[in-house]
This record gives structure tokens, sequence and C-alpha cells, in this order.
């Protein structure tokens, strides 16, 4: 934990997590598997590297949940609002990129990846192993689909449900996203 790094009252800070210099978490939030670079925060009721959502079956069928040794890394400058869930990645990294900001009330899946000063706003959520490009903006309510790619530059309207990549540059509305 950087000297300068400020925790509010009530953080929780579990095993495998780097604070680098001027990162500031607010009260009450969860830290684990974690590194927060340069200036990144997190606001209050956060839970950052909790294990995501991932089940196998076992030899009789039943599910059996899949384990998530990766780890989030939140990139330097990034913003993570109130009562938001990064889940670390299953086998590999969560990553919010550099400057990205992510709203309040926001649900990042494990392996997802935001791209550079991208925006995540209230209430979407980013399903496992999705990608979203820099400077993307994703709108509240929406929702990408596990797997999808999100294009740098591109709009994801309110409460799109996002089920196919979306090109560099575009905009997609309605359920199921597409180009207006």
């Amino acid at each position: 934990i950087a000297e300068d790094a400020r925790l509010a009252r009530g953080v929780v800070i579990g095993a495998g997590v780097v604070i680098g210099p001027g990162v500031r978490v607010g009260p009450n939030s969860c830290l684990t598997h974690c590194t927060l670079e340069d200036g990144a925060t997190v606001g209050a009721n956060s839970t950052i590297g909790g294990a995501g959502y991932g089940f196998t079956p076992d030899a009789e069928g039943r599910q059996v949940p899949f384990p998530h040794v990766g780890r989030v890394r939140v990139g330097a400058g990034a913003s993570i609002g109130d009562n938001t869930c990064v889940d670390r990645g299953a086998l590999g990294e969560t990553v919010i990129g550099e400057g990205a900001r992510i709203d309040n009330h926001v649900h990042i899946a494990h392996n997802v990846v935001i791209g550079a000063d991208a925006l995540v706003i209230a209430h979407a959520v980013i399903a496992g192993s999705a990608v979203v490009g820099r400077s993307a903006w994703i709108a509240p309510g929406a929702v990408v689909r596990n797997g999808i790619t999100v294009g740098a530059r591109a709009t994801v309207g309110m409460g799109a449900v996002v089920t196919r990549d979306v090109a560099e540059g575009a905009t997609v509305l309605g359920n199921p996203a597409r180009e207006p």
C-alpha cells in the first residue's frame, strides 16, 4: 500500500492487493486479488477482485464452482463508482484501462477488458470475457453479453442488449442492439 494512498473507514483488504500512489478507496469497499495503479479511485461499498460467477458440471452432472484464480488490474487514473462489482479473472486478468470511468451500480464480470478512457454508466452489466474498446461509451442499463467486443469509440445506447460485436465508432440501440 503506497504511503499516500487514502483508505476510508471500513475498507477490507484481502489477499494479493497492491495499492499504488494517490489511490483513494471509499468506505466499506472490499479489495482482494487486485492492483490499483497510480491515482485510481474506488467508491464506497464496492467489491474489486471477488470471484466471478462460473460453474462447470462434475462427473455426476452437478454444477460446481469453476475456480477463479486471476486478478483485477485497475489502470492509472481510472475511477470506479459506488456499489460496483468488478470480478477477478477466472485464470487471467480483468482489466479496467487507464482513465476509464465506471459509474455507480455497475457489474463487470471475470476476464473483461475495459479500454482506456471508456465510460460505463449506471446499472450496466458487462458479462464475462467481453471487451470494451478505448473511449467507448456504454449507456445506463445496457447489457453486453459474454465474449462480445465493443469497438473503440463505439456507443451502446440506454438499455441496449448487445448480442453481437459492435464495430469501432458505431452506435447501437435496442434489444437486440443494432445500428439505427
